[in-house]
């Protein structure tokens, strides 16, 4: 009988070891859990701010490539302009050509027909 309490007696104090086991490990368990909530929180928070990053720089772009828009077709409209001054600088020279040899090669001789309708044909091209 009293091998039967001895052995009774060690398998509660095994039993006890093994409960005391089981809660320090589920305590460890359970800082481990609430570690890994936090750093989940953090990483979602992370998430959340690079999304919102991520998407004030697509906005950014959105506006830089509609800004290269319009300045490419400004530079279009300057290029337009600057080939018209260029002709019209071709058509002012010619003119000034004309009244040169005018004055220095005829003479004095009043000649109406070339020279004025080039004046009147520089004039009336914009």
């Amino acid at each position: 009988m009293q091998a039967h309490v001895n052995t009774l007696q060690n398998s509660y104090q095994n039993l006890f070891s093994s409960h005391d086991t089981l809660l320090n490990s589920h305590d460890d368990l359970r800082a481990q859990a609430d570690t890994l909530l936090a750093s989940h929180a953090s990483l979602r928070a992370q998430n959340e701010s690079l999304f919102a990053s991520n998407e004030n720089l697509r906005n950014q772009v959105g506006r830089a490539e509609e800004r290269i828009r319009v300045l490419e077709r400004q530079y279009g409209d300057v290029l337009i302009e600057m080939v018209n001054f260029q002709k019209g600088m071709a058509q002012q020279d010619g003119l000034m050509q004309g009244l040169i040899q005018y004055f220095l090669g005829e003479g004095g001789e009043y000649h109406f027909s070339i020279l004025t309708l080039s004046f009147f044909v520089s004039a009336a091209v914009p």
